[in-house]
């Protein structure tokens, strides 16, 4: 992944006396390049039966690995 400025917005606030609130906002263009490029590694590096290796459909991917994608980017 290229190097690129990315305006990340975090608010803390506190509760309690001894507890903070932090509330953390990255813009949506962010995650979802973030999210394309694992689907992109994942694609690259999976082999499923049936499909040559790093030709695997991007919605067999979602399907087979997209939970797993979905937690690691989050």
């Amino acid at each position: 992944m290229e190097n690129q400025s990315i305006s990340i917005s975090v608010n803390c606030s506190e509760t309690a006396p001894c507890c903070l609130s932090v509330a953390v906002t990255i813009p949506a263009e962010n995650t979802q390049q973030a999210y394309k490029a694992a689907i992109r590694k994942v694609g690259s590096e999976a082999k499923l039966p049936g499909f040559r290796p790093g030709k695997v459909p991007v919605p067999v991917l979602l399907k087979t690995y997209g939970q797993q994608i979905y937690a690691h980017t989050t």
